[in-house]
């Protein structure tokens, strides 16, 4: 009776023993440690500790590309002011002497042709009608005096403004494609323009003649070559 007794504690006590051994090597029975397990540990980390692993660097955020930049604003059209001064812009030293020497050589042309009297009253009628369809002063009208292949006349403006200066020049210039125009200011500001124009089917430049005519260029002179001789 007694050896039973002893034999049932001695396997109850294994069982205990067996338990406490199996819970205390178990993997992860670490929190389940009893308070007073001289086997548990409490690990404090400050809060200024470095953490021991790299740094992964990371790359920042590409910038957003730049706005377009913005189309230049348009400028108002401005309108020429036609009550300006006219002037001739841009002409040169050159420019002067060129036409200088054009006006000297319609000059000597109209000089030694004899006078029409009928093409002139033709033509200052004409230059009457352009200029009141250019709503010119038919008194800017001055000096009509043709030729019998050119016509010359002056035109007089009463103001120096850019309006009725390019006016008498436009209504010039409506007389004939070759119509050749110089303005001159005057000492007053106003403008005198010469005007020269040719006769229908006559050039204006090139020391004039008809349209239809070829310059005659002279030749060079024959050559004598002796006739040819046959032997008999």
């Amino acid at each position: 009776m007694n050896r039973r007794r002893w034999m049932l504690l001695a396997a109850v006590l294994g069982t205990a023993l067996w338990l406490v051994i199996f819970s205390g090597g178990r993997p992860g029975a670490g929190p389940e440690t009893a308070a007073g397990d001289p086997r548990a540990t409490t690990v404090s980390v400050p809060e200024n500790a470095v953490d021991p692993r790299p740094a992964v660097a990371v790359a920042p955020a590409p910038a957003p590309p730049p706005a377009p930049p913005a189309p230049p604003a348009k400028r108002a059209r401005q309108e020429p002011d036609p009550y300006r001064p006219f002037a001739i812009a841009g002409e040169t030293e050159e420019d002067r002497s060129e036409r200088a020497r054009e006006r000297h050589e319609l000059d000597q042309r109209w000089t030694k042709e004899a006078a029409d009297g009928a093409w002139a009253n033709d033509s200052g009628q004409r230059i009457s009608e352009l200029l009141a369809r250019n709503q010119m002063s038919p008194g800017a009208l001055r000096a009509v005096d043709c030729r019998q292949s050119i016509c010359r006349f002056e035109l007089q403006s009463a103001t120096n403004t850019d309006q009725e200066v390019m006016g008498l020049i436009h209504a010039a210039r409506e007389l004939d494609v070759q119509t050749w125009v110089h303005p001159l200011q005057q000492s007053d500001g106003t403008w005198r323009m010469e005007v020269f124009f040719p006769k229908q089917g006559y050039r204006l430049s090139g020391g004039g003649g008809r349209i239809d005519e070829l310059k005659q260029v002279k030749d060079s002179p024959d050559l004598h070559v002796p006739p040819s001789t046959e032997e008999g």
